[in-house]
């Protein structure tokens, strides 16, 4: 006969309990509210995620996992979420992604300095890589026979 494992309502005091239900609460209330700021962000910047980057998205993941797209899905349902929750789920992590994108890419902003510099840096660095260098060499000739085009 198999034997039954205590419930942890039953080993762990309930003190305990309590505090680990608050922390859990203030977590997913702190998660709740991050994702509601940046999707109320997003409308207003106009950043959406598109069925067909979800799509891709589910792809991407079954792929790093070597596994089918139904499997994925298959996993997800295990984990207690249908396949609607799972590509909302997807849609929040990729608008959240896309809004990071942007907030970066607005702080960054190079200079045509910038770049001039950055070309200069690449340009050495090649030119040190090279096995050979380059040289011009002029020869005068001395003058032809008449008629003879140069």
């Amino acid at each position: 006969m198999e034997k039954k494992r205590p419930a942890i309502r039953d080993v762990v005091p309930a003190a305990q309990q309590q505090a680990e239900s608050n922390r859990a609460s203030r977590e997913m209330l702190q998660k709740m509210v991050n994702e509601r700021v940046v999707a109320m962000q997003a409308d207003k910047l106009g950043v959406t995620v598109s069925t067909k980057e979800v799509d891709d998205a589910i792809k991407l993941r079954a792929v790093e996992i070597r596994k089918t797209v139904e499997k994925v899905l298959e996993e997800a349902q295990k984990q207690g979420l249908s396949e609607l929750e799972y590509r909302d789920e997807l849609r929040r992590e990729l608008l959240f992604h896309k809004m990071l994108e942007t907030r970066v890419r607005a702080r960054v902003r190079p200079t045509e300095e910038d770049a001039r510099d950055y070309y200069q840096r690449v340009l050495a660095r090649e030119r040190a890589g090279q096995n050979y260098r380059a040289s011009l060499i002029a020869l005068e000739l001395p003058p032809g026979p008449e008629g003879v085009r140069r």
